[in-house]
């Protein structure tokens, strides 16, 4: 008689997602062995080439070692904690090239060496960018991601026949769809040009790592900023790269600012649009906002402009640009826009030394035409010492009070002038009173008809109520 090992019995089902990207690709395997038969004290799992070992788990596993045969191929020995037989769940992640610019690939499946039978699912999550399409297939069937519970967006299902299952993909690459929305804010002072921009980039299909973007000639302290900025730099003359923190896709944002100096004050300056790059869509809109002492009139050629109001700027394309304070708002019908604009310089306007903000006048008419009038002024009399009075004509001065204490007037010719007070209580109003008499108002008695006439002081009037 001869005795024989009772070999084990090992079948082996397995759920793998192959997360497929660029310059990496995650490959995460459940692996259920099902050992009959007899038991095993370690399972041995080939490593494809070119990939690492990221975690090995599992209920049953001792420990595990990766082991290199004379060949160059290698396995992970994955040792259990004892003799096993029955169940046995390890879950596997390895990690290793990207596509790159790969144009077929053909995807690694993991199998358990010895296994009798191998069967279960393999799923393939391609990254925004990349399109598979199977050219070969052996031993597998494409399945609806629906039907197995898992979302059909951007991925492909197969399920594992048996061990002999092959799949290859001729791999295609699609270019990024890129939309711009931007707000350019223009700041002009006498010697300096403050631009400010925003941009609001949504990209689908793939994602970029970087963008580029024209920038007028001259500009100077450039600085881009944002959650997705990396860093920035001058390629060419006027045109710069900024680098992302990652392979961006979706919705961000790209913060801009530079100045350029006008030292020799021109009467004209020209305006242009700050440009993304290599763009498929680019809108926006461009606010002209007149700082200290100029007015700007632009010079609309062409139909690359059109009017709008700040209203239209949406607040998160917006940010925290003053938009509302501009002078001019237009609409940028195209991506490359210039404006001239016409700066017109004014001179200081000499400041009123003081301020009235109260006339109050009330007149006493007589039978014959002669008119009693008083006059209550409230003001602020700031540095003013002196109030120049110029009465009616045919009027004369009677007496006046400065806050409530009769004041001794001076004459100039025929005006009359009185001295103001500074107010003991800061930025309290002084209150000035006189009053004046009118020879006749009355122009034709045979129809009663009256021209009256108010006095007239060197300062502005305001507020002004008038009672007969």
């Amino acid at each position: 008689m001869q005795a024989l090992a009772v070999l084990p019995d090992v079948r082996v089902t397995s759920q793998q997602t192959l997360s497929l990207g660029e310059d990496r690709i995650l490959l995460r395997a459940e692996i259920q062995a099902q050992v009959n038969r007899a038991g095993v004290f370690k399972l041995s799992l080939p490593i494809p080439a070119d990939y690492d070992v990221e975690s090995v788990s599992g209920k049953q596993l001792s420990h595990w070692n990766e082991s290199t045969a004379a060949d160059g191929t290698r396995s992970l020995q994955l040792h259990l904690k004892g003799k096993t037989q029955g169940s046995v769940v390890l879950n596997v992640g390895l990690s290793g090239p990207g596509l790159g610019d790969q144009v077929s690939f053909a995807p690694s499946i993991l199998q358990l060496e010895g296994a009798g039978r191998h069967s279960g699912t393999l799923a393939l999550v391609p990254e925004l960018g990349y399109r598979l399409n199977p050219t070969e297939r052996v031993a597998a069937i494409q399945m609806d991601p629906a039907e197995a519970g898992m979302s059909r967006q951007k991925m492909m299902l197969f399920r594992i026949l048996n061990e002999s299952a092959q799949l290859v993909f001729d791999v295609e690459r699609v270019d990024p769809w890129v939309e711009v929305e931007r707000v350019q804010s223009v700041a002009i002072r006498s010697g300096m040009v403050d631009v400010k921009a925003r941009f609001n980039f949504l990209v689908e299909n793939a994602g970029i790592r970087e963008q580029r973007f024209r920038l007028p000639e001259g500009a100077l302290g450039v600085q881009f900023s944002g959650d997705a900025v990396a860093d920035h730099q001058e390629d060419l003359s006027s045109e710069w790269t900024v680098t992302l923190n990652q392979k961006m896709v979706g919705a961000f944002v790209v913060e801009l600012s530079y100045q350029i100096p006008t030292p020799d004050q021109p009467d004209q300056l020209s305006v242009q649009a700050v440009e993304a790059l290599g763009v498929n869509q680019q809108s926006g809109y461009l606010t002209l906002l007149p700082r200290g002492r100029l007015q700007l009139v632009p010079q609309l050629q062409g139909d690359a402009l059109q009017k709008a109001e700040a209203q239209m700027i949406a607040s998160k394309l917006r940010g925290d640009l003053k938009v509302e304070e501009a002078s001019h708002v237009y609409r940028l019908l195209r991506p490359d826009v210039s404006l001239v604009l016409d700066v017109k310089r004014h001179e200081v306007v000499e400041l009123v030394p003081a301020q009235v903000r109260d006339v109050q006048l009330t007149s006493v008419l007589s039978g014959k035409g002669a008119m009693l009038t008083k006059v209550a002024l409230q003001l602020d009399p700031g540095d003013k010492r002196m109030l120049r009075i110029t009465l009616p004509a045919d009027s004369e001065f009677w007496f006046g009070f400065v806050n409530q204490q009769s004041a001794w007037p001076w004459r100039e010719g025929s005006d009359v002038l009185l001295q103001l007070e500074a107010n003991s209580v800061a930025g309290a109003d002084v209150t000035v009173e006189f009053f004046y008499s009118t020879q006749s108002v009355i122009e034709d008695r045979r129809d009663l008809r009256a021209s009256l006439r108010g006095p007239q002081l060197d300062l502005p009037l305001e507020n002004i109520s008038w009672a007969l």
